[in-house]
C-alpha cells in the first residue's frame, strides 16, 4: 500500500509545478459560482408546479356514462356503478391530493438562501459601491480601475491592424480575454455578474411563492399584501436612516469586517438551501454540484499557496495540538466554513442526485491544481497547442466560457434579467452618479 501511495506521489506533479494553475482554479471557482445560479432560475422558471385543471361538469358526466356502459356491458350493473363511482371518487381524492403537494413544495433554493448569497457577494465586492474619489481631474478607486481597464481592452482592439480582417466574434473573444486577463478585474466583474443573477434569481422565487398552485386569487392577493406590509417598514426606515446606515456601512467596510463575513454568509445561505424533496422538487443537485467544486477549489488553492496561513496553522497544531490555538486562527476562520458547507451539500443535496454527485466529482478533480497541471498538457497537445503549452492560454478560454455561461443565465432568466439590469444600473447611478461615470467613459 504504501509503494502504490508513493508511486502516486511521484507520478503527480510537486506543489511548485501546480502552482502556475492556481489562477486557472481560481477562475474555475469563480465560473462554478456562477454556474450554480443557472439551475435555480431554470428550476423557478421552467419547472414551477401547475394548477390542476378543473374538470367541467359535463366532462364528468361523459366520463360517469362511458364507465356506466362498460360495466353493464360486463354484466354486473349494480357492481360496477358502484366501483365507477368509487373510481370516481379515488381521482378526485388523488387530484386534490396532488395539488394540496405541489401547493406546499418549497421554492427552489429559498428566499433566506437567496438574500444570504447577496449579502455575501455584497461583503466581497463592496468597494465597488463606495463613492468614487477624483483626485487630480482623475478618479480613483475600483470602479475607475475597471472602467479603464475596459476601455484600454476595447481601444487594443480598435487599434489592431487586423481589426478589419478578423470576424465580430474573434473580435468579441480578443476583447473579453484582455479585459479579464488581470484577477482583481475579473473578481470585481464576477461581483456584478452574481449581483445581477441573485436579483433575478430572487425575483423568481418569490413569483414561485406567490403563485402557489392549488390556491385561489384571495391567498396570492393576501401573500402580496403580507409581503408589501413587511417590504414597506423597512424602506421607509432605511430611506428615513441612510445616513446612519451609510456611516455604519462605512465603519464595518473598513474595519475589515465585510472582507471577513462574505465566507460565513455564503456557508449560511448553503445550510439554508432548501433541501431536495420526494417528489423531485426542491433545489436542483447541480446547484450543490457547482458550489461544492467552488469551495473545493478554493480550499486546493489556499493548501497550495497557504496565502492565509491555513497549512502553518495546521502544521503547529498537529505538532503541539491545543484546541486553543484553532481560537482566531484561519483553520476556523476560513478552512472550517468551506468544509462544514460542502459535507452539509453532500450529505443533504448529493446523497439524493446520484447524477449530480457525479457530476461534482468531476468538477472537483478539475478545481485541483496537481491534477489539472497534469491533465492540461497532454489535452493541449492532442490539441496542437504545443508540448509545453502555457497556463495562460487556459485562463484566456476561462476567461471566454465564463462570459458565454453569463449570456447562458442571462437567456435562462427571461423577463426578470430586464430586472437585474435595471437594479444594478439605478444602485450604481444613484451611488456614483451618472455624471461621473460619463466623465470616467470620456477621459
Amino acid at each position: 500500500m504504501d509503494e502504490f501511495i508513493n508511486q502516486w506521489r511521484t507520478a503527480l506533479p510537486s506543489a511548485m509545478e501546480a502552482k502556475p494553475y492556481v489562477e486557472t482554479v481560481r477562475r474555475l471557482s469563480l465560473l462554478f459560482s456562477l454556474l450554480s445560479i443557472c439551475p435555480v432560475i431554470a428550476g423557478c422558471r421552467f419547472n414551477r408546479p401547475l394548477p390542476d385543471r378543473k374538470i367541467s361538469d359535463e366532462s364528468r358526466k361523459r366520463m360517469k356514462e362511458a364507465k356506466a356502459a362498460k360495466a353493464k356491458a360486463a354484466g354486473k350493473p349494480v357492481a360496477a356503478k358502484a366501483d365507477a363511482e368509487e373510481e370516481e371518487d379515488e381521482e378526485v381524492e388523488e387530484s386534490e391530493a396532488a395539488a394540496v403537494l405541489r401547493a406546499q413544495t418549497p421554492p427552489p433554493l429559498g428566499v433566506l438562501s437567496v438574500v444570504l448569497l447577496i449579502a455575501s457577494e455584497l461583503c466581497q465586492c463592496w468597494e465597488l459601491f463606495a463613492p468614487i474619489v477624483w483626485k487630480a481631474k482623475k478618479a480613483t478607486g475600483p470602479v475607475a480601475v475597471l472602467v479603464e481597464t475596459v476601455k484600454k481592452a476595447g481601444a487594443s482592439i480598435l487599434t489592431a491592424k487586423d481589426y478589419k480582417k478578423k470576424g465580430v466574434m474573434e473580435n468579441a473573444f480578443a476583447f473579453i480575454q484582455g479585459a479579464l486577463s488581470q484577477s482583481h478585474i475579473l473578481a470585481s466583474v464576477h461581483g456584478l455578474v452574481m449581483l445581477i443573477l441573485l436579483v433575478i434569481c430572487l425575483c423568481y422565487v418569490l413569483q414561485f411563492m406567490v403563485l402557489r398552485p392549488g390556491k385561489g386569487m384571495k391567498y396570492q392577493a393576501m401573500v402580496i399584501f403580507r409581503g408589501a406590509a413587511l417590504f414597506l417598514p423597512v424602506a421607509i426606515f432605511g430611506v428615513a436612516q441612510s445616513e446612519t446606515i451609510l456611516k455604519v456601512f462605512k465603519a464595518l467596510a473598513y474595519s475589515d469586517v465585510l472582507d471577513a463575513m462574505w465566507l460565513p454568509l455564503r456557508a449560511a445561505a448553503l445550510l439554508c438551501a432548501t433541501p431536495p424533496q420526494a417528489n423531485e422538487k426542491g433545489t436542483s443537485g447541480y446547484f450543490a454540484a457547482f458550489q461544492v467544486a467552488s469551495l473545493f477549489g478554493l480550499i486546493s488553492c489556499e493548501l497550495i499557496t497557504d496565502s492565509h496561513g491555513i497549512v502553518k496553522a495546521l502544521i503547529d497544531f498537529h505538532a503541539r495540538p491545543n484546541p486553543a490555538k484553532l481560537l482566531g486562527s484561519p483553520v476556523l476562520s476560513i478552512l472550517a466554513p468551506m468544509v462544514i458547507s460542502i459535507v452539509w451539500l453532500y450529505f443533504t443535496h448529493l446523497s439524493r442526485r446520484p447524477n449530480a454527485l457525479f457530476f461534482a466529482v468531476m468538477c472537483c478533480c478539475l478545481s485541483q491544481p496537481a491534477l489539472l497541471s497534469a491533465i492540461w498538457p497532454k489535452v493541449a497537445l492532442t490539441l496542437g497547442m504545443g508540448k509545453a503549452s502555457d497556463p495562460a492560454k487556459l485562463v484566456n478560454f476561462l476567461s471566454v466560457l465564463y462570459s458565454g455561461s453569463f449570456m447562458m443565465a442571462i437567456l435562462t432568466g427571461g423577463t426578470f434579467s430586464f430586472v437585474g439590469f435595471a437594479v444594478m444600473s439605478h444602485l450604481f447611478s444613484g451611488i456614483h452618479g451618472i455624471e461621473n461615470l460619463t466623465l470616467m467613459l470620456e477621459l
